[in-house]
């Protein structure tokens, strides 16, 4: 008798140990997918910020952007012989400058109502790199301007009531000005050597 007391004890607290934990398992399950769909929204939303930009690229050539996006809205040539395109995506408006040597895009500028967000901006400057990396060159209550080593230029600035975030493929910049080609490769390498010790 006395063993079948424990043995009914045992399977009591067996029971509800499976039951308590069995609970703790589904709360403990449903703390996790609550955190995952908390975390799927913030990279939902990161991705969505990115898609709202994710136009044409500096180097890349007027029949892949036309393939792309469509037929440009309007198209204008320029004394110089580039071909300026305009194109429209739902809020967003682009201009793609192309190069009349190669047929590639040498300067893009994006437009949009609201200002870019620190992940468009990152997200663009990542996509114009052409190879190389830019730094914050200048940063005022008017806008910003970013450089890369082969003088590529990007910037971004309130133009009417757009915001605008233009880049210049350093390609157009180079053999100007030879001199002014050797100052800008040789300033990273001076401000680096100044930290080199940190």
């Amino acid at each position: 008798m006395f063993m079948t007391k424990i043995k009914s004890v045992l399977t009591v607290v067996l029971v509800l140990g499976l039951t308590v934990g069995g609970v703790g398992v589904v709360l403990f399950n449903s703390a996790v997918a609550v955190a995952q769909q908390g975390t799927n929204k913030i990279a939902a939303n990161e991705e969505a910020k990115k898609a709202e930009v994710g136009f044409a690229r500096l180097g890349q050539k007027r029949d892949d952007i036309i393939a792309k996006y469509g037929k440009p809205t309007k198209t204008v040539t320029l004394a110089s012989g580039i071909d300026s395109l305009e194109f429209r995506k739902g809020t967003l408006r682009l201009l793609v400058e192309i190069s009349p040597r190669n047929d590639r895009a040498i300067q893009i500028y994006y437009f949009k109502k609201t200002p870019f967000t620190g992940i468009q901006i990152a997200e663009l400057l990542k996509r114009n790199a052409e190879g190389q990396e830019w730094w914050a060159e200048e940063v005022t209550q008017e806008g910003f301007t970013y450089q890369r080593t082969d003088g590529g230029i990007a910037r971004g600035r309130m133009r009417g009531e757009e915001s605008m975030f233009a880049v210049l493929s350093g390609s157009e910049i180079q053999g100007r000005h030879p001199q002014a080609d050797a100052d800008r490769e040789q300033a990273p390498k001076d401000d680096l050597k100044e930290i080199e010790g940190f």
